[in-house]
């Protein structure tokens, strides 16, 4: 069990590979920031990943707040013209922003970590360099979650023939971020990655594809 300021989260629930998961998604789609008390001076921390969904909760926000014991709470929907239902799960104290930090620092990237790490108001911890640990196919699993696509693509030598590609892109000051880097670790065999360098018009692209046309 984890306590913080009279709060419980129950981490002798949590599985380790399902931690790495939302580490991922968070990774992908999370962010933390320090956000002002309304007319007061001061600022509170707060995490948050948003999600579109048709008409009820994205399963992905369900399996999130399962990963962390229960943990946070999930609103929504916000409603806009046009546009798909917007859903949210978040954190807003800063006792779990500190607790959500510990419970992902193990596979958070740096960009993340650093979010955390000052909305938690705490020195950022050492980024961890990926490794061959099975975890961090659970880590690349919820990246893919909040970032990644598949599509077929038109071959691009031999014509009529179709190539499956999933792809994930990540934007960050340097184009090869670690979070790319970690999914070159764990590619499946029988399959080859290559990097697209962002331009002024794309973010910095890995794309895995089969080997051979389908």
């Amino acid at each position: 069990m984890v306590h913080k300021a009279g709060r419980t989260w129950s981490r002798f629930v949590v599985d380790r590979c399902e931690l790495a998961w939302a580490a991922g998604l968070f990774d992908g789609e999370g962010w933390a920031v320090l956000v002002r008390n309304g007319v007061r001076n001061t600022r509170r921390p707060a995490a948050r990943i948003n999600q579109a969904g048709d008409g009820a909760v994205p399963q992905v926000l369900v399996r999130l707040r399962r990963a962390l014991g229960g943990s946070g709470t999930i609103g929504g929907p916000d409603r806009i013209a046009g546009r798909r239902d917007l859903y949210r799960w978040e954190v807003s104290s800063g006792s779990d922003v500190e607790t959500l930090l510990d419970l992902l620092a193990p596979w958070v990237g740096q960009v993340k970590l650093l979010q955390l790490a000052e909305a938690a108001r705490r020195t950022p911890p050492v980024v961890t360099v990926p490794d061959g640990d099975d975890k961090w196919c659970a880590w690349a699993a919820g990246l893919y979650d909040g970032e990644g696509c598949s599509a077929l693509l038109h071959h691009r030598t031999h014509a009529g023939y179709m190539t499956p590609e999933l792809s994930v892109t990540q934007s960050s000051g340097g184009w090869h971020t670690r979070g790319l880097a970690a999914i070159r670790v764990h590619r499946p065999r029988g399959r080859h990655l290559r990097t697209i360098r962002p331009t002024h018009r794309r973010r910095g692209c890995l794309s895995m594809e089969s080997v051979g046309a389908c």
